[in-house]
């Protein structure tokens, strides 16, 4: 908590009535999971929950009946009892939903990764993936893929390429096309595309991409 980047969490601001925040004004709950192994690194996930005390409202954050804090944070084998942390998700008092991270398919092609929503009416989120190989973690390249669906869809249109339209262990993308000048968030579409793919040493490689045009009524 004395790392924490935002701010929020703070340990030694005084608080009302003179009191000196101390952890002991937070309770903090951990849980650690090994993932899985890919490439013979193994792959730990530490998320940790962090609610406030009475206290902690007084300094200016959150109350008691707040949302707790949760922090992801994935960690990759590099040798003996040594990882490296490859991700780190901060979501202070309820801005992300945070779930799991996941693995993938299965031999060397297999990927893991992580996407958790944020609160917002956007759709937007938190994610990467990645691959593996003897030497470490990479992020995976969905440039071909990206290439392929931007060719398919017509000129005056936009897509989600990440974050709710991606499904990872389908391979699968399915995203609405919407215009780029588009006047609202829920208007201006012009049809879904829908993609699938397959990972080939760290690259998201386009099966079959098809747009599906949305009928005029």
């Amino acid at each position: 908590m004395e790392l924490d980047e935002s701010g929020d969490l703070l340990i030694g601001p005084t608080a009302g009535g003179g009191h000196t925040l101390t952890a002991r004004d937070y309770q903090v709950q951990q849980k650690v999971t090994t993932l899985g192994t890919i490439a013979d690194h193994r792959i730990v996930q530490v998320l940790t929950t962090i609610h406030a005390g009475p206290r902690v409202a007084t300094f200016g954050g959150p109350g008691v009946d707040g949302p707790p804090a949760q922090w992801k944070s994935l960690l990759v084998g590099v040798g003996a009892n040594r990882y490296v942390e490859i991700y780190t998700l901060q979501s202070n008092w309820g801005l992300f939903q945070i779930g799991s991270a996941g693995i993938y398919g299965s031999g060397p092609d297999s990927i893991m990764g992580t996407d958790d929503p944020d609160t917002g009416n956007g759709g937007g989120c938190s994610d990467a993936y990645w691959w593996f190989d003897k030497t470490g973690a990479y992020p995976v390249d969905f440039t071909k893929l990206e290439d392929a669906i931007r060719r398919a869809i017509p000129k005056e249109g936009t897509y989600t390429p990440r974050c709710w339209a991606l499904h990872p262990a389908e391979a699968y993308l399915e995203s609405w096309v919407q215009r780029l000048d588009a006047k609202c968030h829920a208007c201006g579409g012009l049809g879904t595309v829908h993609a699938r793919y397959r990972i080939q040493s760290g690259v998201a490689i386009p099966v079959s991409v098809r747009f599906k045009a949305e009928i005029e009524q």
